[in-house]
C-alpha cells in the first residue's frame, strides 16, 4: 500500500521484483494537510493507510477472513502461519509496544479480522476525524484509544525490535528506528539523535542478517556456478535427472574481499575461547582457525591463521550458514567453527557432537554454552551413538545445515553422513570436511551418485579442495549406510 507518485524509481524497482502495489489515499488527507506541519502531514498520510486495509480488501474483492499487515521495515526470520492460525483475533491482534508494558500496542505488525474491521470502519474513521488525526504516534495512538481493551495480543516474537536482546524465537524483526539502509548515516551520526542509542550491537547483528537476505535476492543468472573437480564430474549417470534447485540458484555470493573473522569484536570472543583452551596446556588439533599442533603461545592471542585454504573455509562457513536456523556439527574439537557460526548468525541454533579426546573440548563447550545460552547444545559421545539418540529423543528436531567433520575412517564417515541426512530438514545443506583426503572425497561422490547429495557451487575456490558443500535432495528416511 502506498500513496504518492505512481511511476517513480522506487515503484518501478518494486514492480520489477514482483511486488503488487496498491495505491490508496486516506480519506483524511485534506484534514491532515490543513492541520499538520508538512513533515507530520507526510508521515500521517502513510501511517493512516493501515486503517484503510478493510476498505482496500473490499475494493479489490479480496475475500480473506484475516490479513497480516507489517511495516515495510521488517524482516521475516521464521514461519508465522502456524502461530497466527492458533491465536484469538476478535478485531485485531498486535504485539505490545514494550514486552514489559502490555497495555499499549505497536501498529508495526497487525493481524486483522477483516469482517470485524469492516464493521467498525466508519466508526473508527469518524473517531479519527473528530480528533483531526492528532494522536500519539498517529494511527498507533488511534488504534490504542479506539480499540482499548478490545485488541488481542501477539507474542513479542512477532514484532521483535532490532535493538532488543537477541531472541532466537523471533519470527519478525522490526527495524523500528535506525534502518539497515542507513549504515553510513549511523556511522556519521547524521540520523536523528534520539535514534543513535538504538544502533547497538544487536541492531548491527540484525543488520548483518538483513544484508545477507538482501544479497540472496540477486538474479540467478548473475551467479557464477563452477563445477566440482573430480574424476566423477564427467559421469553421465551423475544426477542427470536433477535440475538446479531454487536454493542452488539463489545461493548468495560470497564476499571475497575480507576474512569475516578479522572483525575486532569477533577476535575478542575468539581470544576468550583460546584462553579457555590454553589453560589445559594442550596443543591444538588442526581446525578452521589454526594449524595442527599449535601451542598456547602460538594461538592464544593470535588472529586466525591466514593460510589460504583456512581463510576460504571460514568464508564458506559464514556464507553457508547465513539465514539458517538450526545446524548439526559432528566434530566440535575446540569450538572454533562453532564460535564463527554462532557469532555471525545471531539466530542459528547449533548442536555439536564430539567424543572428547582432548582435554580442552568440554571446557570449550561449557564456554560457548555460557556465552550463547539457548542457542548452543553439546553432546559428548561417539557420533554413531549420539545421532540415533537425537533422532529418537528429539524426533521433531530437524537441521538445515549439517557439518560433518568427525572421524576419518571410511565406515565412520559413511555412518556420520547417513545419520546426519536422516536428521535433515527440507532444503538442507551438508558441509563435508577433509575432502582433501582421497577416500573421504570418494565417499562424498558415492552419496552424490546414489542421489542423496547434489553438489552446489563452491562459495570460494579452495586450492586444496579441503571441503565440499552439497544440497540434501532425498528424504532422510530413505537413506541407509552403504
Amino acid at each position: 500500500m502506498m500513496d504518492g507518485q505512481e511511476n517513480n524509481e522506487l515503484t518501478r524497482w518494486l514492480e520489477k521484483n514482483g511486488v503488487k502495489l496498491i495505491f490508496h489515499r486516506t480519506p483524511h488527507y485534506e484534514v491532515f494537510k490543513k492541520n499538520m506541519a508538512e513533515r507530520s502531514f507526510k508521515m500521517a498520510c502513510g501511517a493512516y493507510l493501515r486503517v484503510e486495509i478493510p476498505k482496500i480488501m473490499e475494493i479489490n474483492s479480496i475475500a480473506d477472513d484475516y490479513v497480516l499487515y507489517t511495516d515495510c521495515d521488517v524482516m521475516f526470520v521464521g514461519d508465522v502461519v502456524e502461530y497466527l492460525s492458533s491465536i484469538k483475533c476478535e478485531y485485531l491482534a498486535a504485539a505490545p509496544e514494550n514486552p514489559t508494558k502490555l497495555d499499549f500496542l505497536n501498529s508495526g505488525v497487525l493481524y486483522m479480522n477483516v469482517k470485524k474491521q469492516q464493521e467498525v470502519y466508519e466508526d473508527f474513521n469518524q473517531f479519527i476525524k473528530d480528533n483531526n488525526g492528532i494522536f500519539p504516534s498517529f494511527d498507533q495512538g488511534a488504534y490504542n484509544q479506539f480499540f482499548s481493551k478490545k485488541w488481542d495480543r501477539l507474542d513479542s516474537m512477532m514484532n521483535w525490535r532490532s535493538y532488543w536482546k537477541l531472541n532466537t524465537n523471533a519470527k519478525i524483526i522490526h527495524f523500528h528506528g535506525p534502518k539497515p539502509t542507513q549504515v553510513e548515516a549511523i556511522k556519521e551520526k547524521t540520523i536523528p539523535e534520539h535514534q543513535l542509542p538504538l544502533a547497538n550491537q544487536f541492531f548491527w547483528q540484525n543488520t548483518k542478517v538483513w544484508e545477507n537476505k538482501y544479497e540472496q535476492r540477486e538474479e540467478p543468472e548473475s551467479l557464477n556456478f563452477s563445477d566440482q573437480n573430480s574424476n566423477h564430474e564427467q559421469d553421465t549417470k551423475l544426477n542427470n535427472k536433477h535440475k538446479h534447485s531454487k536454493m542452488q540458484e539463489i545461493e548468495q555470493k560470497l564476499e571475497t574481499s575480507s576474512d569475516p573473522t578479522q572483525n575486532p569484536d569477533f577476535l575478542k570472543s575468539l581470544f576468550e575461547l583460546n584462553s579457555v583452551i590454553a589453560e589445559t596446556n594442550t596443543p591444538l588439533e588442526g581446525n578452521i582457525c589454526y594449524l595442527n599442533g599449535w601451542t598456547s603461545d602460538m594461538f592464544q592471542n593470535t588472529p586466525p591463521c591466514n593460510a589460504p585454504h583456512l581463510v576460504l573455509k571460514r568464508k564458506n562457513l559464514v556464507a553457508a550458514t547465513a539465514n539458517r536456523r538450526r545446524m548439526l556439527e559432528i566434530g566440535f574439537n575446540g569450538g572454533h567453527s562453532a564460535l564463527i557460526t554462532l557469532y555471525h548468525n545471531p539466530f542459528i541454533e547449533l548442536h555439536c557432537v564430539d567424543i572428547c579426546r582432548h582435554s580442552y573440548t568440554e571446557l570449550a563447550a561449557k564456554f560457548l554454552q555460557k556465552k550463547y545460552p539457548n542457542r548452543f547444545y553439546f553432546y559428548k559421545g561417539d557420533s554413531r551413538d549420539v545421532l540415533p539418540m537425537i533422532a529418537v529423543k528429539n524426533r521433531y528436531i530437524k537441521f538445515d545445515v549439517l557439518h560433518v567433520d568427525g572421524g576419518h575412517g571410511g565406515n565412520i564417515c559413511r555412518t556420520d553422513i547417513s545419520n546426519s541426512i536422516r536428521l535433515a530438514a527440507n532444503n538442507s545443506i551438508l558441509i563435508l570436511d577433509d575432502t582433501g583426503a582421497k577416500h573421504i572425497l570418494n565417499i562424498y561422490w558415492e552419496y552424490v551418485r546414489f542421489g542423496y547429495l547434489l553438489p552446489i557451487k563452491k562459495f570460494a575456490n579452495d586450492p586444496i579442495e579441503a571441503h565440499r558443500i552439497a544440497q540434501v535432495i532425498l528424504k532422510p528416511e530413505e537413506i541407509s549406510t552403504f
